[in-house]
């Protein structure tokens, strides 16, 4: 697979890996994402940041994978209005998947209510065909360890038809990737 990225000074770098990442400035001209976006056509996936998410409407025919439940990580009543409202325009547009992870990073601890939370609401908006379970490991291994990381995802999943669960479990990751 092929890895995109644009460095800093806004040059676009291929890079071998084992997916594809935007990883640029959300604030870089529309024509240099457009630019990279374009480069990417012929690899999808692409994941992306909520921030660079909105760049999804302008391509179609490339698969976007949103990072992390669109970074849920203001935890106030406003905060959880403004990601619900931007979670639900996304979901909208039937190219943008999304990624069930890192849900532990915004609070610095495995919290199974959180993650049950946060991943429920997003299969409501989503459905389970468009999420996909990640870990972040071993960035949330800061806090914890890989298992408890599992178990809190499959409890979160568990109210699903067992074939759900493996679509978010395992299935749609390996159509995607």
């Amino acid at each position: 697979r092929l890895e995109i990225a644009v460095d800093n000074s806004g040059v676009v770098r291929a890079l071998q890996g084992q997916r594809q990442l935007a990883d640029y400035d959300c604030d870089l001209p529309a024509g240099l994402r457009t630019r990279l976006l374009q480069v990417v056509r012929e690899q999808p996936p692409l994941e992306v940041c909520h921030g660079q998410i909105m760049d999804a409407a302008d391509f179609p025919d490339i698969t976007f994978i949103l990072q992390h439940c669109g970074m849920p990580h203001d935890e106030t009543g406003e905060g959880h209005r403004e990601w619900r409202a931007g979670m639900e325009r996304l979901a909208s547009r039937s190219n943008v998947v999304v990624k069930l992870s890192a849900l532990g990073t915004f609070i610095n601890r495995n919290d199974p209510a959180h993650i049950a939370r946060v991943c429920r609401e997003t299969i409501e908006m989503f459905g389970p065909g468009r999420c996909l379970f990640g870990s972040n490991f071993p960035i949330e291994k800061l806090w914890t360890e890989y298992g408890p990381i599992v178990d809190a995802f499959r409890a979160a999943v568990a109210h699903l038809p067992e074939a759900e669960q493996a679509m978010v479990l395992h299935d749609n990751a390996v159509t995607l990737y």
